[in-house]
């Protein structure tokens, strides 16, 4: 049997590095020789990491970042873990970076007892002392405080001009991005941001910062202060690079490689407040017209209702007998929209036009002056005194109409001088009509 075992061992550990050896190229991951264990004589810290290793990928479904522990029989067998995922990433990409780490971290960092991985801007780690952020463990949440550096190998430019320039934009940008990731605590999920700059007419330069959600702002900015530094040193001249800690990372591409949709430093919870902030505005602002409108409309009404109620009793019939009332347009196409071939004498009052309705019947419509200051009383009056005066000599007051400052009586048309005296007064005639 140990012939036999001996050749499969071998086998199985070629398989082994040549697994290890495809996933470096792929990613970057860190595991130090100084904190391993022994898988056989071990098992309690084995089976709790593949707990570990089991709920954080669970968590993938729901989060982009996510940290666990689970306690041992004494401290050295506690393990704690967290994932983190770029704060644009969908969940389902998230998801699949976690199942796939959780594999390789294995395979990459057997039998350690620390270990680190990075991919696509995300990350997997754990380890057998706390790492997650809290203040009686500043000193050991970036262990190992080696960061993974990647970058394009291509300058911006030739131009030792450009180049000085290009690093006072990116510096700035980078101190931009540093500062909002650093401050963005408005979601449990993120402590992210993103930014873009032009460099030239046909290059910008987009900018992302990331910390883990739950250190503090102070300890946020400190992560990606080293960032910085590390950028400046290596690669501040170049096309694109990336600095990864375990706690933070930085990236700055000449192409948009985040998602920038919902994710220009309003979180989502804040941009649904604003919205229906908004929408209550709107709604209201378009209720004051409504209701501004509505009471116009009243105002309108209850002026019209003062001036038929301040009529004497004896016109009930008028205010009664909606047939009496007539539309200001019906009077406007009876009169030949108040033409000065229809019209035919100027009174104390206003002007009169003769008119000839829809049923041929002929009127005399006399037009109350919009500019006297008495025309409401003139009004009143003059449908007062015509209607307690109708007699067999006397013009019929066939109606009236009430709109806007349009006050207007109708009568019945005849020739004789009773329309003279009590509709006129002294009457000035323009036409050949007479009465």
């Amino acid at each position: 049997m140990s012939s036999l075992n001996i050749p499969i061992y071998l086998v199985l550990l070629l398989i082994s590095q040549s697994i290890s050896t495809t996933l470096a190229l792929e990613d970057y991951y860190c595991c130090p020789n100084t904190t391993t264990y022994n898988n056989i004589t071990n098992t309690s810290y084995n089976s709790n990491l593949n707990l570990l290793l089991s709920d954080l990928s669970s968590a993938s479904r729901e989060h982009l970042f996510y940290n666990f522990s689970i306690n041992g029989i004494d401290n050295f067998e506690t393990i704690y873990g967290l994932f983190m995922c770029r704060g644009d990433m969908l969940s389902v990409n998230c998801q699949d970076f976690v199942t796939r780490a959780v594999k390789d971290i294995i395979l990459l960092c057997p039998g350690s007892k620390t270990a680190v991985l990075w991919r696509d801007d995300c990350m997997l780690r754990y380890s057998n002392q706390s790492i997650f952020p809290d203040p009686n463990y500043g000193s050991i949440i970036n262990n190992p405080s080696t960061p993974f550096v990647k970058y394009n190998t291509i300058p911006i430019t030739n131009n030792e001009h450009e180049q000085r320039r290009f690093k006072q934009i990116l510096g700035k940008i980078m101190n931009d991005v540093t500062t909002r990731a650093a401050s963005d605590d408005r979601s449990i999920d993120k402590k992210f941001a993103i930014r873009e700059a032009k460099f030239s007419v046909n290059t910008t330069i987009y900018a992302l910062a990331q910390c883990i959600p739950h250190m503090s702002s102070k300890d946020c900015l400190n992560c990606l202060e080293n960032a910085i530094k590390v950028l400046n040193k290596c690669c501040d001249v170049y096309r694109g690079a990336r600095v990864q800690f375990p706690s933070c990372f930085m990236r700055h591409e000449v192409y948009l490689f985040y998602n920038n949709q919902g994710h220009d430093g309003i979180p989502k919870k804040e941009l649904l407040i604003i919205c229906v902030v908004v929408a209550i505005v709107i709604f209201l602002f378009l209720l004051s017209i409504g209701v501004f409108h509505l009471l116009q409309r009243r105002r309108r009404m209850k002026r019209n209702n003062k001036i038929l109620k301040e009529m004497n009793g004896d016109l009930s019939g008028i205010l009664t007998a909606e047939s009496l009332q007539y539309d200001f347009s019906t009077i406007e196409f009876a009169t030949n929209y108040f033409s000065k071939e229809n019209k035919i004498g100027v009174g104390g009052f206003g002007d009169v036009y003769k008119g000839e309705l829809d049923n041929g019947q002929e009127i005399a419509v006399k037009r109350l002056s919009r500019r006297s200051s008495q025309g409401v009383e003139e009004f009143k009056n003059e449908v007062v005194l015509v209607a307690k005066l109708q007699h067999r000599n006397l013009v019929r007051l066939l109606g009236f109409c009430l709109e806007g400052e349009e006050k207007i009586l109708i009568y019945e048309f005849v020739s004789n001088k009773s329309l003279d005296y009590f509709l006129f007064g002294t009457l000035v005639y323009t036409s050949h009509f007479s009465f």
